[in-house]
Order: C-alpha cells, then structure tokens, then sequence
C-alpha cells in the first residue's frame, strides 16, 4: 500500500494496525457492557450504519486511545441528553420556532445533492449569514436544535437512501461547500464566533469524523491569514480534507471533478436547480412562489416595495426581537389613498433577552393581497430614541391566486 492510501485509509476498517485492532475489540467490548444509551450515541444515524465503520470513526476522532474515546461517548451521551427528550426535533420548524425557508433566508445553509462518491453534499453561504436577521426569528438554543434535526433527520435520511441505492456505501462523511462571497472581517466577532463554536461542538463531539472533503470557494484576501491560525489547532488529517479557491474558474473546475453537473447547484456551474429554488421549496406552502425579504432596522422611517401581477397575491408578516414597537402602514403605490392595513407591532418586554426567550414577536400584518400593483410598505419605529440594534425582518410570502376573481 502506498504512502498516499496509507494516510487515506488510516483508522478505516480492514486497515488497521494490530495495535488499532487490539483498541477496536476492546472498544467492542466496552458498548457491549454499556447500556442503550451508549450504543445509540455511538451509532447516531442508527442501525443503517456498519458497525465497523462507526467504531472506528470514534476511535480515528480520538487517535485510538481508548480511555479518551470512553471519555468523548459519555459526553456525547450527557451532550443528547435533552434533544433526546424531543425526537431530536422531528422537523426543522419544531427545531427553529420558524419556517425553514425563512430561516435559510437569513442563514443560508442546506444540504442538497450528492458528489461523484454519493456523499451527501453540505452547502454554507457563510459569508451571507445575516445574524442580526436570525436573532429576529430564533434563538441561539433552537439554533443548536435545528443542528440535531439536520443531522439525526435530514441527514440520517439521505445516508439511509444511499445504503439501499449503493449496498458498498459505508463510510458516513459528507462533501462541504463553504462560500465565503461576501464574508467580511466584522462577521468574526465574538459573539458570532461563540454561536458557530458551539454548533460545530455537536457536530464534532456527537457525529465525528462525518467530513471527507470540503471544498472552500470565494475565500477572501484576508482569508489565508485567518487560516494560517486556525490550522495551529486543527489536527492535520482535517486540513488535508480542506481545499482552498478564491478564483472561480478554478473553484467551478475543482467542483465539477467532484460532483455530476445534474448534482450541482446552478449557482456553483452545475444543472441543478439555484440555492434559492431550493430554499423556497421548504416552504411548506406550496401556493408560495417567491419570499420578499427584507431586514429593518428600526432607528427611523424605512419604506419596502413588492410588485404583485394580476396572478399573484401577498401575505406580509413581520418577526421581531426588538424591544422597541414598530407602526407599519400598507397601501398601493399608485393610489396613495388606498391604504390596505395598518399594523402596530409591540415591542418585546426590556427584561427579555436572546438567551432569555424561546420564541420571537411574529405579527400577521395582511392577508390576500391581490395584484396587480405595487405594495408600499412603510415601517417606523413608535418611539424616537431606539438602539441601532434594534431589528424587524419583514416576510412577503407572493402567492398564486386561485382565480383572477379571488
């Protein structure tokens, strides 16, 4: 075996030395003595998974030493102890506290698609995370939430779908896309940084060694600095699954060597469909033919317009975190008299914090309504002295009309 295969294959099944051997049966033998809970942590997609192949990648996330390996399953098993209590949030609303599409809106983030080795693909928009928009919708606890719902759920499906497809499909690691476009130095402060640290801590802790490769794209001039640090702390068999492009021509190459264009967002060069088709398509009404988002800040008058056709029609709905009100006015652009509703949207409570509150102010602002025309939305703020911190994400969910009559 070659050097190259050797590294690839180190820790894997039907590789292992006689002394990773000797720590696997004893590992064994460990699960078999333990109760359900361990053997539930352990395979955490369940029984789809080959047993070979989940001990070791256990043990590879703690280079065989057994007593550190016991030591990260019983944390792990305190780590689900909670979500367990609730399915692991069976679907991604029950994890948000909020529709999914509207979420990705603020947090793009899915998982679509298979590369070339039929692993799932991971696709993160880092760089357009708007957080000041997930803290009007959600909350850093359901964050951590809907990290157990993607993983024992979405995931866990689509690794049970390739186990009936492929019957030599062992080994559960998936291929990441991490798009940085639009990525600046301000989005790594440290409140920012806590919230991705304590996501990638599930990920880490409870589903090791689940990355085979990830694909940087659109990386910054400032990047290779930042991971010239990081690297220090990350074991080198991690970084050697990490590449790195700023170049598109180069990146889309890169991809299309990895992944059939059908599998490929059109986004990255492929003919699959756009990151944001397949946002919308988890809006679970299937009436909704686009989202019109738009994130307020309320500190003074700020005006929205949504242009409807005679097929369309418009729900407008409001999330806040804020804890100042908000007056919002709706009428049709072109007849400024016609005013269709107007909505006062209260302010959340001064003792209310992010950490504090499980759920955020959402307001029906207006049901149904039809084009054609455009929707003037105007948004100010109820008192004058508000913080510059102090947001509204307003939703327009466009929708096709039944009729031209309704």
């Amino acid at each position: 075996m070659s050097s190259i295969e050797s590294d690839f294959a180190w820790g894997f099944p039907r590789y292992l030395t006689a002394e990773q051997q000797s720590v696997y049966d004893k590992f064994l033998e460990e699960i078999k003595a333990r109760g359900d809970d361990w053997r539930s942590t352990i395979f955490c997609f369940g029984n789809i998974e080959n047993e070979e192949y989940a001990l070791c990648r256990w043990l590879r996330a703690r280079k065989f030493v057994l007593n550190n390996v016991i030591a990260m399953v019983e944390s792990a098993a305190q780590e689900r102890v909670i979500p367990q209590k609730y399915n692991f949030f069976p679907t991604a609303e029950e994890a948000l506290g909020v529709e999914e599409s509207i979420f990705l809106s603020q947090y793009p983030s899915i998982i679509y698609g298979y590369s070339k080795d039929k692993r799932p693909i991971f696709i993160g928009k880092i760089g357009q995370i708007n957080l000041n928009g997930v803290e009007c919708i959600t909350t850093p606890e359901n964050l951590n939430n809907y990290q157990w719902y993607r993983m024992i759920h979405e995931a866990k499906s689509l690794y049970e779908k390739q186990c009936t497809s492929f019957r030599s499909f062992n080994d559960f690691a998936s291929f990441c896309i991490l798009d940085l476009h639009q990525l600046s130095s301000s989005i790594l402060n440290k409140k920012n940084i806590e919230m991705f640290k304590h996501q990638s801590k599930i990920d880490s802790l409870c589903f090791p060694e689940t990355l085979n490769k990830m694909i940087v794209i659109n990386a910054p001039s400032f990047f290779p600095t930042i991971w010239n640090l990081i690297k220090r702390w990350v074991d080198p068999r991690t970084t050697d699954k990490i590449e790195i492009y700023s170049s598109r021509s180069k990146w889309e190459k890169r991809l299309k060597e990895l992944v059939h264009d059908d599998q490929l967002l059109s986004d990255y060069g492929g003919t699959g469909p756009s990151f944001d088709e397949v946002s919308l398509s988890r809006n679970e009404d299937e009436m909704v033919i686009r989202e019109e988002m738009e994130l307020i800040r309320i500190k003074s008058s700020s005006v929205k317009r949504i242009v409807l056709n005679h097929e369309e029609r418009l729900d407008l709905i409001t999330y806040k975190k804020a804890a100042v009100g908000a007056d919002i006015l709706v009428s049709r652009e072109e007849k400024s008299q016609n005013i269709i509703a107007i909505a006062e949207v209260q302010s959340a409570s001064l003792s209310e914090s992010l950490q504090e509150t499980k759920s955020h102010a959402k307001h029906i602002v207006a049901r149904n309504i039809k084009g054609p025309g455009i929707i003037h939305i105007k948004v100010q703020p109820i008192e004058r002295n508000t913080s510059s911190h102090d947001y509204l994400l307003l939703v327009g969910n466009v929708k096709r009309r039944y009729s031209i009559f309704s």
